[in-house]
């Protein structure tokens, strides 16, 4: 799933609604716009969190790898950020030992140590006036834990932007995703995730 032109609060498309017209009738798959009966639903991230409550300009459920590169096509002629969104995955194989058979630099994913304990730390509120307070219990929390875990994070879960936090991430496979970056995606198209800027 593709999100257009993110904002705090839809307040108009950034685009020329012919232009629009035309993207869908090009896309095979299902473009969600504001208004539409699934938007509130698609757009929402699973867990709430103050940062990820956008409002983006188009929705695309892409279905083949058309659908994708005309999104792509689409957003660097508007000039729109990009968010890209799957779902369905299974937490790196955290419920079983195979996650540590593999080599830590057969993948992107470097943390694979037998032993190591997963934590996920997850809240949930639906009063928008206690938000301050959840965070900062949550951030103290965080901040606690970090002492024990060798200052190493899972990528689904990296919450803080930088690139000091994506090297603690990838570990000792950062610079080999660095030259990958450099090579692909040389002006930072996909920025809006984990990111690697390009080495």
């Amino acid at each position: 799933m593709y999100a257009f032109g993110q904002s705090a609060r839809f307040s108009g498309y950034p685009f020329d609604k012919n232009d629009l017209n035309s993207f869908k009738r090009k896309f095979s798959g299902q473009i969600i716009l504001p208004g539409d009966d699934e938007y509130e639903a698609k757009r929402k991230a699973r867990v709430f969190h103050p940062k990820t409550d956008k409002h983006p300009s188009i929705i695309a459920n892409c279905i083949n790898e058309q659908d994708v590169l005309r999104c792509i096509d689409f957003a660097r002629h508007h000039q729109l950020e990009i968010a890209v969104r799957s779902g369905n995955h299974s937490n790196m194989g955290w419920g079983s030992c195979e996650v540590c058979r593999v080599l830590t630099d057969a993948t992107a994913f470097e943390l694979r140590k037998n032993g190591a304990v997963h934590l996920l730390s997850r809240m949930k509120w639906n009063d928008n006036k206690v938000t301050p307070g959840c965070m900062a219990w949550h951030n103290e929390t965080f901040e606690r834990l970090l002492a024990y875990s060798g200052k190493r994070i899972y990528s689904n879960y990296m919450s803080i932007d930088g690139g000091t936090n994506a090297k603690e991430v990838y570990g000792n496979n950062f610079s080999r995703l660095a030259l990958l970056k450099k090579k692909y995606d040389p002006d930072n198209l996909f920025h809006l995730n984990q990111n690697i800027l390009p080495g």
